[in-house]
């Protein structure tokens, strides 16, 4: 698996991870557990598939919580911490609160550096990234974006 596919197999993991739902409040029949349950089977078994198959059933961790779902959670922060070790380290960047101006240099610059895959992971990106930050690279740059909140702007203005 190449390491922009493990950054972005890391960030759902992680994203799921953050997302989990409260399971002593679910119901043996709960469409919210059985989609994150199913969701983060199809990203353990993405990682690696002989292993998914210790994942349970996302039916049988409704049924019998107390049984099946402490190992689906394990399973999932076991492929995040796997994937950890394996993906490069990159330099980060950390920005205060109002450091508007300085995030958005700094997030031009890595985008003009960019020399072969740019890979964005954002869910609050919109259409105004493509103006802004991604209309003056050029080939061979490959863009992948990953977004949630507006990715209905988005699309179009990709396909434009």
């Amino acid at each position: 698996m190449k390491d922009t596919n493990k950054l972005q197999l890391h960030a759902r993991l992680r994203a799921l991870a953050e997302a989990m739902p409260p399971f002593a409040l679910a119901g043996r029949s709960s469409p919210t557990h059985l989609e994150w349950l199913t969701r983060v089977r199809a990203a353990v078994a993405r990682w690696d598939p002989t292993r998914a198959r210790d994942f349970p059933a996302p039916r049988d961790c409704l049924w019998l919580p107390d049984q099946y779902l402490p190992n689906a959670v394990e399973l999932l922060y076991t492929a995040i911490a796997e994937l950890e070790l394996e993906i490069p380290d990159t330099p980060g960047l950390t920005f205060a609160a109002g450091d508007v101006y300085d995030f958005f240099k700094a997030l031009r610059e890595v985008f003009g550096g960019a020399k072969a895959d740019l890979l964005v992971i954002d869910p609050y990106l919109d259409d105004k990234v493509f103006d802004a930050y991604l209309a003056d690279l050029k080939p061979p740059v490959g863009v992948r974006l990953l977004v949630r909140n507006y990715a209905p702007a988005v699309k179009p203005a990709a396909e434009r």
